[in-house]
């Protein structure tokens, strides 16, 4: 038993660090985007993903055996039934996402570590830690810095609200993610603002069915929104981001940080008029 255990902690918080080192640091939206039972498919996706990376599989066995509700640390599990002070503290941890997203619907993972979590009450940590799966646009970068992407970009007049495309294709998303990247916007960026992009991910007070209150879609108007250049398919299908930096005079509920991406059916946004010189 005793050489069990030895070889059960053959790492130290030190290899945990270095391992970790270039997965970026987010904090989570709100609770509601958490996946409180995950599918087994998703973890052994993270697994995999962590194997590959070359993670002791000792401590991957001991991070990814607590990912859902019922075995997360007390303080915030489905025992605790303070729900208020449950969403503070999902909400104040610091979590390393785990690059990409995961084979399915776009779901993402993020490790929660005890050593960057120690401004948090014991009853809300593990060591070395455990995982959190979340629903696209659950996450949000600690260091919201759009690193110029969003002066770089357009203001433009949406015309017509009623050609929002509430479930775009994945065709479509993999065509602004080029356009990003073509503009040198960080890995972190583009996936933060990608990650929000139809009517299940988008902040919550434009999510779902909330569009069909009146008052909500008359603020529509109120947006501050920045062009992606270039048509997204043969249908002419364009996109703008919706930068919470350009957007602080909007309800909070209807910003999300660094931003969020809207697209378009043709006719939604103004032609694009290339510039002519004159004789």
């Amino acid at each position: 038993m005793d050489n069990d255990r030895v070889i059960r902690l053959a790492y130290s918080t030190i290899d945990v660090m270095d391992w970790v080192n270039f997965f970026e640091e987010v904090k989570i939206q709100d609770s509601d985007y958490l996946i409180r039972s995950a599918d087994d498919s998703l973890l052994q996706q993270v697994k995999n993903e962590l194997i590959r990376r070359r993670w002791s599989p000792n401590c991957v066995d001991d991070i990814v055996s607590k990912y859902n509700e019922s075995n997360w640390p007390f303080g915030i599990s489905s025992k605790f039934y303070d729900v208020e002070k449950k969403e503070y503290r999902i909400k104040n941890y610091i979590c390393r996402r785990i690059p990409g997203f995961l084979k399915g619907n776009r779901e993402e993972a993020v490790l929660v570590l005890a050593i960057y979590n120690i401004h948090m009450p014991l009853s809300t940590i593990f060591e070395p830690g455990f995982v959190m799966f979340l629903k696209p646009g659950g996450l949000y970068y600690i260091d919201h810095s759009s690193y110029g992407l969003d002066q770089s970009l357009e203001i433009v007049e949406v015309l017509r609200w009623d050609l929002l495309i509430m479930s775009p294709d994945g065709s479509l998303l993999e065509v602004v993610d080029h356009i990003l990247r073509h503009k040198r916007c960080t890995r972190g960026v583009a996936d933060a603002i990608i990650g929000k992009y139809d009517e299940k991910s988008w902040p919550s007070g434009i999510r779902g069915t909330q569009l069909q209150n009146d008052q909500k879609k008359a603020r529509l108007v109120d947006y501050n929104c920045r062009r992606v250049p270039g048509i997204l398919s043969s249908n002419q299908e364009e996109a703008v981001i919706v930068f919470s930096s350009d957007n602080e005079h909007m309800p909070a509920d209807m910003i999300a940080k660094p931003g969020f991406t809207m697209i378009f059916k043709q006719g939604g946004l103004p032609p694009i008029i290339d510039d002519v010189e004159s004789d």
